[in-house]
């Protein structure tokens, strides 16, 4: 399980366009269980948290509808040794505050702790839901 928290500075080159850039935090709690049915099983918990920094564009396509790009980089050597994140998607605001988002994801991780290794990435398809609060509601 990750968990991302960011907040920075939102520049809007045009009425159509906004690039945010922010720092934040990136939690892990990972859980791993390999098992040889009869023979042996083997688990490992690692929980940890990364700094990152990240920049988010996003460009308005028609009347509720926009697509967003976003990367990050972080760890260094802080929590994991690194990590980074990109993804794109195509969003649709259904109201003003709440954005349904359709994407894909690519997102790895490398932690090293006490002999224990968790080297990973994971790409795939991506569904998510914004919820936009504050007077900084994004208009794209």
């Amino acid at each position: 399980t990750s968990l991302t928290l960011t907040g920075g500075y939102n520049w809007a080159p045009s009425e159509t366009a906004s690039v945010d850039l922010m720092g934040g935090l990136r939690s892990w709690d990972i859980k791993a269980t390999a098992e040889v049915p009869g023979l042996a099983r083997a688990d490992s918990n690692s929980s940890f948290v990364d700094p990152i920094l990240a920049a988010r564009w996003r460009q308005s396509l028609a009347p509720r509808w926009s697509s967003l790009v976003y990367a990050d980089t972080g760890g260094f050597g802080v929590g994991s040794r690194s990590t980074w994140q990109l993804l794109g998607a195509v969003n649709y605001a259904a109201r003003e505050d709440l954005h349904v988002s359709l994407g894909y994801r690519h997102l790895s991780v490398d932690y090293r702790d006490d002999g224990r290794r968790l080297d990973f990435s994971q790409s795939g398809p991506m569904l998510g839901v914004t919820w936009l609060f504050g007077k900084g509601r994004a208009a794209l």
